[in-house]
């Protein structure tokens, strides 16, 4: 980039990618945790690292990602999973979240349309 500033660049170097639409329709939070997790999910399906279509999130990982306090992730999944986003379960020990993203077609055609 011949004309590129160096903030702008800087700021945009770590974004957090979120649609405008799904945020308005599940709220905020909601929408960058699903993002962050879709992201993951490509992550762990193109190393082909998916357990059952499961994958594993932390509290840490995911507030690193996208700065959520442990509470507000908690009550973002809780309304993820409400709305049929995303399903979860604590496998192993110690316990670590294990997420699977649902590919719920006609929630987002009505998101959507």
């Amino acid at each position: 980039m011949e004309n590129s500033n160096p903030l702008i660049e800087l700021l945009f170097a770590e974004r957090i990618v979120i649609n405008k639409k799904l945020a308005r329709k599940i709220g905020l939070n909601e929408a960058i945790v699903y993002s962050e997790l879709l992201s993951k999910y490509l992550d762990f399906e193109k190393s082909g690292e998916l357990e059952d279509g499961y994958f594993c999130n932390t509290i840490e990982e995911l507030e690193e990602e996208t700065t959520l306090s442990v509470y507000q992730q908690r009550k973002a999944i809780s309304n993820l999973v409400k709305q049929g986003f995303i399903t979860y379960q604590l496998q192993r020990i110690p316990a670590k979240r294990y997420f699977k993203i649902l590919k719920n077609e006609e929630k987002f055609k009505e998101i959507f349309k």
